[in-house]
């Protein structure tokens, strides 16, 4: 919107879409007053139909500045179209300032519906990769902090920074996004459980009671593992101590053999001989005399003897 000039005459208005692009610093515009004061208007002020300016804000507030007559010309062409050419590609107005100018543009004439862009109106052939990665950057923060769009056009509002909060606020939605169809997931979860084990529950009381379920048959079957696990440690001392008796056995029955080939090495040599001067107190400890006097032990000896004879015949 414009100040009227000092005579109070009509003054043109700005169209919305124009409006979008910065305007020039007062400095700068006291500097184009000064040059139409002395060269004139040297291009038009465009309007619409309407009479709102589409291009020439900037010339028009510097001819009130300067008291020089406007002139204006009436297009018929697309006001977001016509407004776009007109600004994009002006080099005072910083690449970002542009790109967040543009896509306000094209939201306010409604080429983005659901997330998307009207096919062409985006400029995607452009071969600029600098001006579609800021388009793109401009488009984010349009979806998910549009309050933000304005600052950067206006140039009060780094995009970097702004970008920075919309993807923050972007993750954040995402998660609670991604939380509600979780919960929806499981309500529809549970609702089939409920159907198949023919209960009429549905919706979040459904939710919570096949959780009730779950939990308890989770610490049904953790206290079968629990029982599972104590079984096991029961069968594996079982099986050592069963190990332990056979190493104590065959430790025996190694002594065994050995005792039975010392006898047999007696033998050859002739009992009479090793014994012809017997004398037991010098050969023996108490325990070995006293065990050597017990018939009992050479029955148990022999029984041994013969034991192992039989043995030895099957797995010779």
């Amino acid at each position: 919107m414009f100040e009227a000039n000092a005579d109070s005459e009509p003054v043109l208005t700005a169209h919305p879409f124009a409006d979008r692009f910065p305007m020039l610093s007062e400095e700068e515009l006291q500097v184009l007053a000064a040059d139409i004061a002395e060269n004139g208007l040297q291009h038009p002020i465009v309007v619409d139909s309407t009479g709102l300016i589409l291009d020439g804000r900037n010339r028009y507030q510097a001819c009130l500045i300067a008291g020089v007559e406007p002139e204006a010309t009436t297009t018929d062409a697309d006001p977001a179209a016509f407004v776009l050419s007109a600004n994009v590609h002006r080099r005072h107005i910083a690449e970002s300032l542009r790109a967040a100018a543009t896509v306000l543009v094209l939201n306010d004439a409604g080429k983005r519906k659901n997330g998307r862009w009207e096919y062409g109106s985006i400029g995607t052939n452009s071969t600029n990769s600098s001006w579609r990665q800021r388009v793109k950057e401009a488009t984010l923060v349009l979806d998910h902090a549009p309050e933000l769009l304005p600052e950067i056009a206006s140039g009060a509002l780094a995009l970097d920074a702004a970008l920075k909060q919309a993807n923050e606020k972007r993750n954040a939605e995402l998660e609670v996004l991604a939380e509600q169809e979780r919960m929806a997931a499981e309500e529809s979860d549970a609702a089939q459980w409920h159907a198949d084990n023919n209960l009429e529950i549905t919706g979040p009381s459904a939710v919570a009671s096949k959780a009730t379920f779950e939990a308890e048959r989770a610490r049904a079957d953790n206290a079968y593992r629990d029982q599972l696990a104590k079984e096991r440690i029961v069968a594996r001392k079982a099986e050592a101590q069963a190990a332990e008796k056979r190493t104590a056995l065959a430790y025996d029955f190694s002594e065994l053999v050995s005792a039975l080939t010392r006898i047999a090495n007696v033998a050859r040599n002739r009992v009479e001989i090793v014994m012809a001067d017997y004398e037991p107190a010098l050969m023996f400890d108490p325990n070995q005399l006293k065990a050597l006097r017990n018939p009992e032990t050479y029955d148990l000896a022999l029984a041994a003897i013969t034991d192992l004879k039989e043995w030895s015949r099957h797995n010779a």
